[in-house]
């Protein structure tokens, strides 16, 4: 098998495309491979896929649950029977989706003041971790630790005008990225 090397997918489909077999299918009598089984660890999710030409196979294994490692091997089926399976693919990861909500204290300030940016990560199952970067036109102002799926950032200035303020998640081992924009108003 192909050493696809670390990956990380987001939803609940991978696309297998890329990874090959080394078949262990002995067959003195020249009979050519027909068809692949890809099968999944843990869960045991397969997609057996026929050898088409030119070589343009592909295999999608569905049901693979959000948050988790996963790896793969293959297996090669010909006249002669199915070989044995291949060594498992390197773990590739899946990613939880998330959304992000970015409020604050005020919507408008005099210049000089501060303001609070407080951002709630929200995923389906699990607390996010790790941290979300805040920004202000662009420019990172500061990072902030998730704690129980929410970081908050207090900016001391912003220039005088509307400006837009962005926070990004910036994702972990089993959650996906997500952001969220607002306008803050400074007099």
């Amino acid at each position: 098998m192909a050493d696809p090397g670390a990956v990380r997918h987001r939803g609940t489909v991978a696309n297998l495309s890329g990874l090959a077999a080394r078949s262990t299918l002995t067959d003195s009598g020249g009979r050519s491979i027909t068809s692949y089984t890809v099968t999944s660890s843990p869960g045991r999710a397969t997609c057996p896929y026929s050898v088409m030409t030119p070589l343009t196979n592909t295999c999608t294994v569905t049901g693979l649950a959000e948050g988790n490692t996963y790896t793969f091997t293959v297996s090669a089926t010909s006249a002669a029977g199915t070989s044995a399976a291949s060594e498992p693919s390197n773990g590739v990861s899946f990613e939880e989706s998330t959304s992000l909500t970015l409020s604050q204290s005020s919507h408008s300030s005099r210049h000089g003041k501060g303001v609070t940016f407080t951002a709630t990560v929200s995923a389906a199952s699990g607390t996010a971790t790790g941290t979300v970067t805040f920004t202000v036109g662009g420019v990172v102002v500061g990072t902030a630790k998730l704690k129980g799926g929410v970081a908050t950032l207090k900016v001391k200035s912003l220039a005088k005008g509307s400006d837009i303020v962005t926070a990004t998640y910036n994702g972990s081992e089993a959650f996906g990225t997500s952001w969220a924009s607002v306008t803050h108003n400074v007099t």
